[in-house]
């Protein structure tokens, strides 16, 4: 039931054409990614994560490219973009877990990379 509420909460902040889209990608998020990472909406902590990053706003911070990549195939992501993956980690510290390897559809990916905008 909270996470029905989560998700009719967020939809309720933007309009009806684009409620639908959030709500699948914050749905997404919320079984795929929310375990681990936190989430904020207007500076609400929808979604509160554990262990992972705070995700809210990363696709203004890295390029979509590394963010689709990084969520589906981490190990992949390291090998091309090691800079990044050195800054990202430096900034979230060394906690002693590694983002493991997500298995998402296509779609999944991008209704994610759409809240994380």
């Amino acid at each position: 039931m909270k996470k029905i509420t989560i998700i009719v909460f967020i939809a309720s902040l933007l309009g009806s054409t684009s409620s639908n889209l959030f709500a699948d990608g914050v749905k997404t998020f919320i079984s795929k990614c929310g375990a681990c990472h936190a989430l904020k909406v207007d500076g609400k902590n929808v979604i509160p994560g554990s262990i992972g990053a705070d995700l809210t706003g990363v696709a203004n911070k890295y390029s979509e490219e590394f963010i689709k990549l990084y969520m589906t195939n981490p190990a992949k992501a390291r090998k091309k973009f090691p800079g990044t993956c050195k800054k990202l980690l430096k900034k979230c510290g060394e906690s002693g877990m590694t983002m493991p390897a997500i298995l998402l559809r296509e779609n999944q990916v991008n209704d994610i990379y759409e809240i994380l905008k």
